[in-house]
């Protein structure tokens, strides 16, 4: 696992925002040999792509060898591929040979942005000394560059300078990898590319990480080898480093598990320590409760492990209970609990690689129903969840409609709270909005989201706060996914709420729903005893 572990460290590396600027951080005796950055030469959109070029020891022995390590960072990714759908295209013969098939398909921004680093990357092969080995790695959304790699790198093969590639099939590792290629493809590739190693964590028929598992069909495939990490969903047990709060049932956090600590973690290694910073909120606005918020992230959590199993359990959630979910073309999105007290609706954010692909790089302007100024529009993928209906069925309700018949009997004397992670806190925005203009006979009393897309253009933003008062979108400043279509004319909503603070393990994006739950609930075991106090007095 020595060599796995510092691969996976390096691949994550190359997958920050700040390499450029600062360059790696690497596993003890590893030097930077080189940057590696794109040129940027071809026509926009295209995902920045980089990485580096590391020279250290491969093995315990202390033997040298080479990584070179590819990656490009998610909010590159959601600013550059917003059509919401994955296009395919072929490799130039350059990179995989004049005998690929004519149906031999790959991503075509993973394929436009590893060219764009080509000649970066050969430039630095130059730097090797000769003989010795190199290894090639790549994590999430940026391991199809390093698979590309290792067809480019390919013995025989030359570089754009006719630069003499390896002598020796340089192996490839990526982990938690997306399926980027057709079976035409794959077939094609495995049999010209020996040494290729997908790390996936959880076993082939009980995956922990969920977002490489969709899509998986004959235009979607995994290239080379699986190798599965046996290890479960993080819990206070398995996982005291976390900080999680202690449950009776595992946390079942989407980015978490996708994560560079997670795999870290499950394959042996040790994540780094930062000195604990506890939670503050700096900007709070009026009527923001931080008990509520913290209640609001535990009933997330236990909708996305619902997501994962419908029928299974998802700890204390007490005083909740869960009632119903809403589907979105047959998959649960939105998840229903109700207390004495209180109705709360979770509407989820992505968890696979498709939903991601199709629904939050989805960044279209779409035009909602219940405004009439015609200048307000929402971000297409989440108002394709929430106007869209929910099974493949011609004749289906649409999910708005099914979420407010499952409300109409449960909210008389209750107080209604929307909330949701990521998509899913686009999601809640978009149906509090229209609980706000529509005529439906009550509305959320508070809108709570964590690290939300942004939800509309400027004119919806506007039209939504003077309609809806009591919202509050909790970001934590190191959480930049939110912020990434910023520039393609989106906006954000009130009322921002700070959310300060640090983890003595944190995971690379700060995206995680993770994080906003440890930090709002820094010694719960349950929903805070506190919460449970004020839900009894909100009662309207």
């Amino acid at each position: 696992m020595y060599l796995q572990i510092n691969l996976e460290q390096m691949a994550a590396q190359a997958n920050l925002s700040t390499l450029s600027k600062y360059g790696p951080s690497l596993p003890p005796g590893w030097v930077n040999v080189s940057l590696i950055a794109s040129s940027n030469s071809m026509p926009p959109p295209v995902p920045p792509s980089q990485g580096f070029l590391a020279y250290g020891p491969v093995d315990e022995s202390g033997n040298l060898g080479y990584v070179l390590a590819l990656g490009m960072t998610w909010n590159a990714f959601l600013l550059n591929q917003f059509s919401g759908s994955l296009l395919q295209t072929l490799l130039p013969a350059t990179i995989a040979g004049t005998n690929q098939p004519l149906t031999a398909f790959v991503s075509q921004p993973h394929a436009s942005a590893y060219q764009q680093m080509r000649n970066s990357i050969w430039s630095a092969l130059g730097q090797m000394n000769a003989g010795m080995p190199l290894y090639i790695c790549g994590m999430g959304i940026a391991a199809p560059l390093a698979q590309i790699a290792g067809i480019d790198l390919r013995p025989g093969n030359k570089g754009p300078s006719s630069q003499d590639a390896p002598s020796i099939q340089p192996p490839s590792y990526v982990f938690s990898a997306v399926n980027f290629a057709s079976q035409d493809f794959a077939t094609y590739y495995n049999g010209m590319v020996t040494g290729a190693t997908v790390i996936w964590a959880g076993t082939s028929t009980l995956p922990v990480d969920l977002f490489p598992t969709q899509p998986n069909n004959n235009d979607f495939v995994q290239l080379g080898k699986s190798s599965h990490i046996n290890t479960s969903n993080p819990s206070r047990s398995n996982s005291s480093w976390l900080q999680l709060p202690s449950s009776s049932q595992p946390f079942d956090v989407p980015w978490l598990e996708r994560s560079d600590i997670f795999y870290l973690n499950a394959l042996g290694g040790t994540p780094a320590i930062a000195p604990v910073i506890p939670a503050s909120i700096s900007n709070a606005p009026a009527g923001f409760s931080q008990v509520t918020a913290a209640t609001m992230t535990l009933l997330t959590q236990a909708s996305y492990q619902l997501s994962r199993d419908i029928t299974g359990t998802t700890g204390n959630i007490s005083p909740y209970q869960f009632v119903q979910y809403i589907n979105y073309q047959g998959t649960p999105f939105a998840f229903v609990f109700q207390s004495a007290a209180a109705v709360t609706v979770v509407f989820r954010g992505t968890v696979t690689w498709q939903e991601f692909i199709t629904l939050e790089a989805n960044s279209n302007f779409s035009t909602p129903s219940f405004i009439n100024d015609g200048q307000s529009n929402v971000h297409s993928g989440a108002y394709m969840v929430y106007s869209g209906p929910v099974s493949t069925s011609t004749s289906a309700q649409t999910f708005a409609q099914s979420l407010l018949s499952a409300l109409q009997p449960l909210v008389s004397n209750k107080t209604l709270y929307f909330t949701g992670h990521g998509l899913g806190g686009a999601i809640a925005t978009i149906a509090a909005a229209d609980y706000a203009f529509s005529n439906y006979g009550f509305k959320p009393a508070a809108l709570y989201t964590f690290g939300a897309t942004l939800p509309g253009d400027y004119n919806f933003a506007g039209n939504f706060n003077q309609a809806f008062t009591n919202s509050y979108q909790v970001l934590r400043p190191k959480d930049k996914i939110p912020g990434a279509i910023l520039t393609l004319g989106f906006s954000p909503v009130n009322n921002a709420v700070t959310l300060n603070g640090q983890l003595a393990v944190d995971e690379s994006t700060f995206h995680s729903l993770f994080g906003y739950l440890v930090l709002l609930n820094p010694s719960s075991n349950s929903i805070p005893a506190a919460a449970k106090k004020q839900l009894q007095k909100e009662v309207q």
